[in-house]
């Protein structure tokens, strides 16, 4: 069916004064039925535009996915890179100094520094905690010390030294079987001053 409408207002066609809709066959003359006159044809309406929402999920979605992924790429985090925590300077040079002291037998002297090694972690916690990768390393000076000074050479002179590695050692000590270890180390080193050495007015205790 087509549709039109009747024209002839001039002639008082009901129809067309009414401006009524006239439907009409395909394949018939589009005429008015009721004066005859030819239809002015109405176009059939447009269809409404349909949007292909399923072909632009497909197309767009993996788009976005994509897209959303390089973002994340580029604006990720930046994972640091910790930088690997160093012995102090003071520190190294407090291990030399005691060494080159011991080379020239300046007992008294390396004493001296190995106080001075023990005292300079005593700071604060946040020393402590960034020299916990040193512990190894004093626990190993101290374990030479103690077995040079103490077991083999028994040398009252320097048993300061082993003594004061092993506060430090205790101070650094990353768990309590660590921390248990040097500490009877320790009174080991201030055993051995109570007995052999209280003669030559040598005594230790404590950390200072």
């Amino acid at each position: 069916m087509k549709q039109g409408k009747c024209t002839n207002i001039e002639g008082r066609c009901s129809k067309a004064i009414s401006q009524e809709v006239i439907e009409y066959e395909v394949t018939a003359d589009p005429e008015c039925p009721e004066c005859g006159r030819t239809l002015e044809v109405i176009a059939p309406p447009k269809p409404p535009i349909k949007i292909p929402w399923k072909t632009i999920s497909i197309v767009v979605l993996p788009l976005l996915l994509v897209g959303g992924g390089i973002w994340w790429w580029v604006n990720r985090p930046k994972e640091s890179n910790p930088t690997p925590r160093k012995t102090p300077p003071t520190l190294l040079a407090l291990q030399d100094s005691i060494r080159n002291a011991l080379d020239s037998s300046r007992f008294e002297e390396a004493n001296s520094f190995a106080k001075k090694l023990s005292n300079q972690l005593m700071v604060s916690n946040q020393l402590r905690e960034s020299l916990i990768p040193f512990y190894k390393e004093v626990k190993e000076e101290a374990n030479t010390h103690y077995t040079n000074i103490v077991v083999n050479d028994k040398d009252c002179n320097r048993i300061v030294i082993p003594f004061y590695y092993y506060v430090c050692a205790y101070i650094l000590s990353p768990n309590d079987d660590e921390a248990h270890y040097v500490e009877e180390r320790r009174k080991a080193c201030e055993a051995f001053a109570k007995s052999n050495c209280k003669d030559k007015g040598i005594s230790i205790s404590g950390g200072n």
